[in-house]
């Protein structure tokens, strides 16, 4: 999201979360945004992501997404090819089933770095 036109990109101040059901095997992404801050502090929105999980071995999964939600808003059907891995690398944390910290890699390279409320 750094790489946005300037005034859409994620806002740095507050969170971007992650929400994973594992009954359902679900996740949703939502990210912040606030663009036009010169104007009475900016107009705040999220975008967000829903996705289904197949679990693919002990420490990677494969994730299809479904749905982007734009400003809370406008619904896009996520395209067939909306899909990718995603292998934990590490864990950290009181026990290896309720990790507070857990960094995972993407199957285009890219690294994130999760933290628990």
């Amino acid at each position: 999201g750094r790489k946005r036109m300037r005034g859409f990109r994620v806002d740095m101040d507050r969170p971007i979360t992650q929400e994973i059901d594992t009954k359902t095997l679900t996740a949703r992404n939502e990210e912040p945004i606030t663009t036009f801050r010169w104007i009475l502090g900016g107009i705040k929105y999220h975008n967000s992501v829903e996705a289904n999980l197949e679990p693919l071995s002990d420490d990677e999964v494969m994730v299809d997404f479904q749905k982007f939600f734009i400003a809370n808003k406008l619904t896009i059907k996520a395209p067939e090819r909306a899909r990718d891995t995603l292998k934990t690398t590490f864990l950290e944390g009181a026990t290896s089933s309720n990790p507070s910290i857990r960094l995972s890699r993407g199957g285009r390279g890219n690294l994130f770095i999760l933290t628990k409320d």
